[in-house]
């Protein structure tokens, strides 16, 4: 009962499941607990909170994804839908030995969040010094605890669907509005970037404009995280936003980094790669069949942007 009401009186997503890793960890005297969230890729778990964490393990399990299908403990556990217990976990070879040499655990616990069926996250709680196996009064407990994260992480979505929606209305009508009395320019495309960054919930955005005599995208606006590292200008072909203009069509890349579509400058790459923004769409901005620039919206490794 007390899982339940603390799970089902918030419904902010990383809250949820920082109150699951709380409870997961208390009801087993655990010594600290990490909560995931997967990935929109559906290939990787990203912590997103912790609970009893030591600064300094706060810190490089925040930068330490899990990969569902090729870390070994959690596959298992993802695929049968069941916990997975390791007593003793540095001679475990279903763990990864630099995620055991990071958080320095003797025994381990996962425990997959699925929600509507489908996985949507999961549980690790850790011990420092080795623990018995699970007993039979405690399995039934976690597995509570597991399908009530489902349940509360579920509701949290729903209300974040509701909630991007109901901003999404209230930006286009502001983005219709500044439009309607724009004539600079510069105000349009400020409008732009600022309105398309907060509808998709990304965190980066530029317009840039076509230069018809080089063919140069020149920059208009930039907002979101690491806007400073923006380039000015983007050379013709170059960037997501060349071939967006060049194939007037809508770009969608995972990784820019590592997409062999899209030529990046040395240059170019630092910025991406400093701004921390590799997942990008972009599209081209037409009068009429005329490409008079392009849009830009970038955000963290793992969005799945679709066209």
């Amino acid at each position: 009962l007390e899982v339940t009401q603390a799970l089902g009186s918030t419904l902010d997503l990383t809250e949820t499941l920082r109150r699951a890793a709380r409870s997961l960890v208390r009801v087993l005297w655990a010594d600290a607990g990490v909560a995931y969230v997967l990935e929109d890729d559906g290939e990787r778990l990203r912590p997103v909170a912790g609970y009893h964490l030591p600064p300094s393990l706060r810190t490089r399990s925040a930068t330490m994804p899990l990969m569902v299908r090729t870390h070994a403990f959690v596959a298992e556990a993802c695929e049968s839908r069941q916990a997975m217990f390791a007593e003793d976990a540095p001679v475990d070879p279903r763990l990864d030995p630099v995620l055991i040499e990071v958080w320095q655990f003797r025994s381990v616990l996962f425990v997959p969040v699925f929600a509507r069926g489908r996985l949507v996250g999961g549980l690790f709680a850790g011990w420092g010094a080795s623990r018995p196996s699970l007993t039979s009064e405690e399995l039934p407990l976690i597995e509570g605890i597991g399908r009530q994260a489902g349940i509360a992480v579920q509701n949290a979505a729903l209300f974040a669907e509701s909630e991007q929606r109901r901003r999404g209305a209230e930006t286009l009508a502001e983005l219709d509005a500044v439009l309607a009395r724009a004539l600079d320019s510069d105000i349009v495309a400020d409008g732009i970037v600022r309105g398309t960054r907060s509808l998709l919930d990304s965190r980066f955005a530029a317009v840039y404009r076509l230069d018809p005599g080089s063919g140069d995208l020149v920059s208009l606006a930039v907002d979101g995280d690491g806007h400073g590292d923006a380039a000015t200008v983007l050379p013709r072909g170059s960037g997501i936003c060349g071939v967006a203009v060049e194939q007037r069509d809508v770009i969608v890349s995972a990784d820019i980094l590592s997409d062999a579509r899209i030529a990046l400058s040395p240059a170019l790459r630092e910025r991406v790669a400093d701004g921390g923004y590799p997942a990008m769409l972009a599209a081209p901005l037409r009068v009429g069949e005329r490409v008079v620039g392009a849009l830009c919206i970038g955000d963290h490794r793992g969005r799945v942007f679709t066209p």
